[in-house]
């Protein structure tokens, strides 16, 4: 098991890829359907051939940058296991400080009510999901443009048995009921355009549009800003996740919303921008 974990991890550090002895362990974990530490308590398993080409397959394919989520079709968020195929976003640690925000703001703010949240371009689902498993009054609407990704958003929201307080759309940014909610969060598009040819070999095999935020990237975002406060209740918040250095491009957006506080990420990067809807809104 060791020399075979070894020899692939070798190949993988040849191809260029970050961390190849653990993932060479998580593939041959997934492979055999066992946690990481088991293939050390039976060091001296007997493969079968089957699984065997399979583990050589996905090792290749990670190779060649294939995101190891996409191969495993599993991905943590938040602590949760959720399912995801090639063709939808991944979700990054960095939101699950997003997410944070918006319970914090609830517990602080909207706890025990009912609160109503939409979440912009869900992807997934892994913001939706998480929200609907942390806050038990809360009621979601959440939207997206990817067909395929609200398909596996609607599958992951029913093996976390949240499907009944989710409420999944398809469109480009704001449902057309003109309902109200407490609180918008989004992880918009947000690479600018001369940063999209630099880009990571793993990150380019995911869709541009769930990436490219236009030529600052900030066209998603100048979207939301301009009209959460239609869509908001007064005294209402929106959330957002932006990248490094848009902060200050973001202050000469028109928004009719306060900018309460930008939050830091772990690396210190203003990543989380505030707003609320002050009740004379």
């Amino acid at each position: 098991m060791r020399t075979i974990i070894a020899e692939a991890a070798f190949f993988l550090k040849q191809s260029g890829i970050e961390q190849p002895y653990k993932t060479a362990e998580l593939i041959l974990a997934y492979v055999l359907n066992e946690p990481v530490v088991n293939l050390y308590l039976y060091d001296n398993r007997i493969i079968s051939a089957k699984d065997l080409r399979l583990f050589y397959r996905f090792v290749r394919e990670r190779a060649a940058f294939i995101p190891l989520q996409y191969l495993t079709k599993r991905v943590c968020f938040y602590g949760y296991d959720f399912f995801i195929k090639k063709g939808v976003f991944i979700p990054r640690p960095e939101t699950e400080i997003l997410v944070e925000e918006v319970i914090t703001l609830y517990k602080d703010y909207f706890s025990p009510r009912v609160v109503k949240i939409l979440d912009i371009g869900t992807g997934i689902g892994n913001i939706s999901v998480t929200l609907g498993k942390e806050i038990e009054g809360s009621r979601i609407t959440a939207t997206d443009v990817s067909q395929k990704a609200l398909d596996v958003a609607v599958l992951n929201a029913r093996l976390h048995k949240v499907d009944g307080k989710i409420m999944f759309k398809r469109c480009r940014c704001f449902p057309k009921d003109g309902e109200k909610f407490h609180m918008i969060v989004s992880n918009p598009p947000y690479i600018p355009t001369d940063d999209m040819p630099f880009l990571p070999e793993e990150v380019k095999q995911e869709p541009v549009k769930a990436l490219y935020g236009g030529r600052y990237g900030l066209d998603v975002i100048r979207n939301i800003m301009g009209n959460s406060d239609r869509f908001l209740v007064k005294g209402g918040y929106l959330l957002l996740e932006i990248g490094q250095g848009q902060a200050r491009l973001l202050k000469t957006l028109a928004c009719n919303l306060k900018l309460i506080a930008i939050k830091k990420d772990l690396a210190g990067i203003e990543r989380y921008p505030i707003f609320k809807r002050d009740d004379y809104g």
